[in-house]
């Protein structure tokens, strides 16, 4: 995994608080220049018995910073298939 050496210091929203989002799932990801977009979506309620996605919240990272999340996913993903939580995705 992901050496923590350089983990920058959690700040928080000036009342103890951090930010936070919940998300069902990623709706798209985008890749313009050196700049990664992703967006996440809710599902809301769209009439009687019926639920569709909506984009709540977009993530905007320079690349380099993605490629290091999806490394550190990675390496979480091989330790949930090892562990037996998932199975691997053929």
């Amino acid at each position: 995994m992901a050496d923590n050496a350089n983990v920058p210091t959690m700040r928080n929203n000036g009342d103890g608080s951090i930010q936070q989002c919940y998300s069902d799932g990623m709706a798209q990801i985008h890749v313009i220049n050196d700049m990664v977009k992703i967006d996440f979506f809710t599902t809301v309620p769209a009439g009687p018995d019926r639920v569709e996605p909506a984009i709540t919240t977009r993530l905007i990272m320079p690349l380099q910073s993605y490629l290091q999340m999806f490394e550190c996913m990675r390496d979480i993903n091989n330790k949930l298939i090892a562990n037996g939580t998932i199975e691997e995705q053929k």
